[in-house]
């Protein structure tokens, strides 16, 4: 018997703050136990994913021009 399924996409979870590091998972999650808890640089790359469960985190910078 073959599987044929492909890996499920995530979403990516967009930080819409200027933070430098993101936490995988968050307590907030409803997987929050699921892998330890890892931290991502966002300061090089604007998206990292999670290398226990492929989450993409985003970094936005927005501009506060008027």
């Amino acid at each position: 018997m073959s599987n044929n399924s492909k890996p499920r996409e995530q979403k990516p979870r967009v930080l819409e703050k200027t933070e430098d590091v993101a936490s995988c998972p968050d307590e907030g999650d409803s997987k929050w136990n699921h892998h330890p808890k890892v931290f991502l640089n966002l300061s090089h790359d604007n998206e990292v994913k999670c290398p226990y469960c492929g989450t993409s985190f985003i970094r936005v910078v927005k501009d506060n021009r008027s």
